[in-house]
């Protein structure tokens, strides 16, 4: 049986290859407005990231974006949070490829895979992973 759902991954990454590069600066992505996070949730059904994106987002223009997700498809994959101290999120520390594989096998929207290189390759490596967008010489594409 076909996943109902495809597991989708948009990255913003500079020229020599950085989705962050070291020092955590990223002065190199510039706003766009033709880019409404808004508009690019209605896409995706489900969240899923990894604890240093979501405390990023949790501390920055993300936590609106955060707020449009339940639980239940709000996704942090880390072997630190506690679900004690994040009520609003569900946290995976084992085996998250396969979670995300269970996740593309459910009904709704697809499912944004939000982050860097340690959830993605692991995505890739596994084959679930369906789609890899970015930067285009026109600019962004989503």
């Amino acid at each position: 049986m076909e996943p109902s759902r495809r597991l989708r991954y948009n990255v913003a990454i500079s020229l020599d290859g950085f989705i962050v590069p070291p020092g955590g600066t990223r002065g190199w992505i510039v706003h766009d407005d033709r880019i409404s996070l808004d508009n690019l949730c209605l896409q995706f059904g489900t969240l899923v990231m990894g604890r240093k994106t979501y405390e990023c987002m949790l501390n920055r223009v993300g936590h609106n974006l955060l707020q449009k997700y339940t639980k239940e498809n709000l996704v942090v994959v880390s072997k630190t949070l506690k679900s004690e101290h994040h009520p609003r999120i569900t946290i995976v520390s084992e085996e998250f490829v396969a979670y995300i594989a269970g996740l593309k096998n459910t009904d709704g929207r697809d499912i944004w895979l939000v982050g860097g290189g340690q959830l993605v390759g692991p995505c890739l490596d596994a084959g679930i992973l369906d789609t890899l967008r970015g930067l285009e010489k026109s600019g962004w594409t989503w």
